[in-house]
């Protein structure tokens, strides 16, 4: 059978989040866990409950969703409970199952991934995986373990025999009786390998391909596309293989611009939820509103084909159109709107909050290549209307191009080390250091972080901290602590995304597992963590109290009150 090393593997804590960098002439991305913080607390709404009796509960709630195949809620189901319970070796296993599952569907529900796998030839695909494991060997931050690449690549395709979608591409005149002897044929062949090298994992990859055709005639390729995804979410949470559209769409992503709709959405069980508009974007234009629900997608419900697949449907080719029911207030609305290229902005909510006291505040919602300079712009407009103290809220930021975070925190340091990254090639060893003493080292700065903070957010947060700069407030950040490489492939259309370096605040500190830890402690959580909220009605026709804003105005007040005195 395989042979599976001893060594300890990483934990898979939560969905990835993406951190940008830059270094060395590929696009860098910085990388997450949960720490429980000293600070004191400001509020808390938490509910207590016996460990064992909540694990219960979760895996519970869980098996019930697996039955139901409703992959894409287990797998949030376990990825906050993992937050929260990490040393619970069934939740971890559940957690592995559920993503696996999940990854698989999705793939194969995604028309446009099934068009790149059966484009692609054979023997591209094999070069593909040969390149990938390359890069892995080369850059990845650790060893790798290459038992574990190919045991993740066999756990696709022992769940993609007996996906739907996948059937339904590939083996729907089959047999239960010939899949399951291609299954166990499958297994036969891993039981004559041992992994433990690079060379091993490409060959075992080729002979299970070569398996499949024979007993199946599944193309060698969509094997192969298997063996590529495995190798890469294997690795850690933050690391993946992408398709060339996907490769695409990570650029335009760190650009701050991609083609869609403008809209930010949280999927449902019968529809997607518009949590925002972007201004001047096409959803603004048409007409879309934040709290509408889209029910169906060009006469497709929502309901029937999933959450995840209908937000897949939204995407599309520059000046395409789409058609849209959406649910307001109960009534159906037809809408037909034309995809277009949407600039993203990092930096929104600029405004004086409190005008007697001069407090401005923005919210950076991520860290990207214009990110430094719009916000400093926007500091000149706080500071032209009177700010005398800001407020940056950082939280739900899940992270960006490390450059950026570096640029807007030493606009506030006047000297030191910023953030440092280590990696297993000392060519990603980085020391980003306070370069010229800036306008803004003398105001009065107070930061929002939450625990969906991640990444960039923390490199920003934790220099503010550590070097005694404002006062940070709110909850642990995400724990995010990792630098991700984007490499594209020379041998096809696509591209690794690829941790190769963990970074450290500027006490030394690393941020994996551990988070940043505010100053002054708010946590407003109103239900325990794993409460699936995905099926619930929107009721609340008013928003919550913000209290760790409420806190965040509080210190800057008392703040400026000691510079008065």
């Amino acid at each position: 059978m395989l042979c599976f090393s001893k060594r300890k593997r990483i934990n898979r804590q939560s969905i990835t989040k993406i951190v940008m960098a830059s270094a060395v002439g590929v696009c860098l991305f910085v990388s997450n866990g949960h720490a429980q913080s000293n600070a004191r607390f400001v509020s808390s709404a938490s509910i207590s409950i016996q460990p064992a009796s909540v694990i219960v509960d979760i895996l519970k709630t869980g098996e019930d969703l697996e039955r139901k195949g409703l992959w894409g809620d287990a797998l949030t189901l376990y990825e906050r409970a993992v937050k929260d319970h990490n040393k619970s070796k069934q939740i971890q296993q559940k957690l592995f199952n559920a993503r696996t599952h999940y990854d698989v569907h999705r793939r194969y529900a995604d028309p446009n991934f099934v068009k790149t796998v059966i484009s692609t030839h054979p023997s591209t695909a094999q070069n593909m995986l040969g390149e990938l494991l390359t890069k892995i060997e080369t850059h990845y931050v650790d060893n790798p373990e290459w038992v574990a690449l190919a045991r993740q690549g066999l756990a696709n395709l022992d769940v993609a025999l007996f996906d739907t979608a996948f059937r339904n591409q590939y083996i729907q005149d089959r047999t239960e009786a010939q899949v399951n002897y291609a299954y166990q044929r499958m297994h036969q062949i891993a039981q004559q390998f041992r992994v433990g090298t690079r060379q091993n994992n490409f060959d075992f990859a080729v002979a299970v391909a070569n398996g499949l055709y024979q007993d199946l005639a599944i193309p060698t390729q969509a094997t192969m596309f298997e063996f590529l995804n495995g190798a890469t979410t294997s690795l850690d949470p933050y690391s993946a293989f992408l398709t060339g559209d996907q490769y695409a769409d990570v650029m335009s992503q760190i650009d701050g611009n991609f083609v869609g709709l403008g809209v930010e959405i949280r999927p449902k069980k019968d529809s997607l939820q518009i949590m925002s508009v972007i201004p001047n974007g096409p959803a603004e234009k048409s007409g879309l509103l934040r709290g509408d629900f889209i029910n169906s997608i060009e006469g497709k419900l929502v309901k029937e084909i999933g959450g995840e697949a209908a937000a897949d449907l939204l995407k599309g080719p520059d000046g395409s159109m789409i058609g849209l029911e959406i649910n307001r207030n109960g009534k159906p609305i037809p809408f037909r709107i034309f995809r277009e290229r949407v600039d993203i902005p990092s930096v929104q909510d600029v405004s004086i909050i409190d005008r007697q006291n001069g407090i401005g505040m923005i919210k950076l919602v991520n860290f990207q290549k214009t990110t430094a300079s719009d916000f400093e712009k926007a500091m000149w407009r706080l500071h032209e209307t009177g700010m005398k103290s800001l407020i940056v809220d950082v939280r739900g930021n899940p992270g960006g191009l490390l450059t950026a975070a570096v640029d807007v925190a030493d606009l506030f340091v006047t000297n030191g080390v910023l953030v440092s990254t280590k990696g297993r090639n000392p060519r990603e060893d980085f020391i980003h250091q306070a370069r010229v003493q800036g306008t803004w080292n003398n105001l009065p700065v107070t930061v929002l972080i939450d625990r969906d903070s991640a990444s960039a957010s923390e490199i920003f947060a934790g220099a503010i901290s550590d070097l005694r700069r404002g006062t940070i407030v709110g909850e642990t950040s995400y724990g995010k602590g990792s630098v991700q490489g984007i490499f594209p492939l020379q041998t096809a259309r696509g591209g690794i995304r690829l941790t190769t370096a963990k970074f450290y605040s500027p006490s030394g500190t690393a941020i994996s597992d551990r988070g940043v830890e505010p100053d002054i402690m708010v946590q407003t959580t109103m239900r325990p963590s794993y409460d699936l909220i995905s099926d619930q009605k929107e009721t609340e026709t008013t928003e919550p109290e913000d209290k760790a804003l409420k806190a965040a105005i509080s210190v800057a007040k008392q703040g400026l009150r000691r510079n008065a005195g």
